[in-house]
């Protein structure tokens, strides 16, 4: 990128990869008015680049942004927040010999779902959507954000005392780094992979990895597809084994096991 002269303009988005060694590079972006702008964003870069590995870059790569790449990214999600999308799950009933589970008021509401199962009975609610298998002796939910929405929607649809306990499948959420990643940093690859709180290998894509970066976490009795985006944006999948029991701290549990790994990626790039 040439700056011709040294008037001033208005802010230019610039994208600087600062690389070095060992594959190690990170990337910023800047809006700049002129060379000494450019200069100077460029220093910053170098001077955090040095402050996190300890070593002077090789290189500074400056290239013009077209446009802005971290646009799909919610305002309201600050870097490190982390926004819980979908939980999935199973309701098991106690026993009941009617199959008569529902409140009075929610049977008109529930609409029949026949497939190779039998006839199933939904309910969709501003909570998430639930499905009670033929029997009634089990009903399967996603949609919900939180726990208490799972709370709340079983208080609208059960009657009391037919819910034995709630099973939590799989878990969606999201978070975002300061700054937006360079997909070939292989600094990241190598902290989650050397990082003594889980297990980690690379994970199948059938996306274009120019834009994403997936690897596979074992955590305990969890497995975590995290998916790393050039925005910044990361994206964790959890998938906990059949007896994982909802509780009044499952939520905490899962936000606290996407900062660990949030921080450990936010740390080296």
């Amino acid at each position: 990128m040439t700056w011709w002269n040294c008037e001033p303009m208005s802010g230019v988005p610039v994208r600087m990869l600062v690389r070095g060694g060992s594959g190690v590079v990170i990337c910023r972006d800047f809006e700049v008015s002129d060379s000494m702008g450019c200069l100077g964003s460029a220093h910053e870069a170098i001077e955090e680049f040095e402050a996190k590995f300890h070593v002077s870059p090789s290189s500074v790569l400056v290239s013009r942004r077209k446009k802005d790449r971290r646009g799909g990214i919610p305002q309201h999600l600050s870097p490190g927040d982390v926004n819980l999308l979908n939980l999935c799950g199973k309701i098991n009933h106690a026993c009941n010999t009617d199959n008569n589970i529902f409140n009075a008021g929610c049977v008109p509401l529930l609409s029949k779902i026949q497939d190779g199962f039998g006839v199933r009975l939904s309910a969709a609610t501003i909570y998430g959507n639930f499905v009670t298998s033929p029997h009634a002796n089990t009903t399967l939910f996603r949609g919900c954000k939180r726990c208490s929405d799972v709370e709340k929607a079983i208080e609208l649809i059960f009657k009391q005392d037919v819910v034995h306990e709630v099973v939590i499948h799989m878990v969606v959420a999201m978070t975002v780094l300061p700054h937006a990643v360079a997909m070939c940093s292989e600094q990241m690859m190598r902290a989650l992979y050397e990082h003594g709180e889980w297990k980690a290998r690379t994970a199948p894509s059938l996306e274009d990895n120019v834009y994403m970066q997936p690897v596979q976490l074992t955590c305990g009795n969890k497995k975590v597809l995290v998916h790393v985006y050039a925005t910044g944006a990361i994206f964790f999948f959890i998938t906990c084994n059949e007896k994982t029991v909802m509780r009044a701290d499952s939520e905490a549990e899962f936000v606290k096991l996407c900062r660990e790994i949030y921080a450990c990626v936010e740390r080296v790039c």
